[in-house]
Parts: structure tokens; C-alpha cells; sequence
């Protein structure tokens, strides 16, 4: 597993959040899930570490 750092935006409010999935494939899908129906949009994933 690795951590991946989830930046997401809504106009001009910012949010970012550490989580640890298998890729970045899984961390998006993860992201998405839990901001579903919300107005925050993923702006970057970057890896953090293995």
C-alpha cells in the first residue's frame, strides 16, 4: 500500500487529505466515493510514499 495525497477543490474553498490505497487508480475511486454527490472535484494526487 502506499499514501497518496488527495488535493480537491470547490470554487474557492481547498481541501487536502492523506489515504492509503494500492494506486493511484484505487486512491481516485476511493476519493470519489467519499465526496459523491458533492460539489468537490479531485485538482491532483500526488504519491507520498511506498
Amino acid at each position: 500500500m502506499a499514501m497518496f495525497r488527495i488535493q480537491l477543490a470547490d470554487g474557492e474553498r481547498n481541501l487536502k487529505t492523506d489515504l492509503k490505497a494500492l494506486n493511484e487508480d484505487s486512491a481516485r475511486s476511493a476519493a470519489e466515493k467519499w465526496f459523491d454527490g458533492a460539489r468537490w472535484r479531485i485538482v491532483a494526487i500526488r504519491r507520498l510514499s511506498d
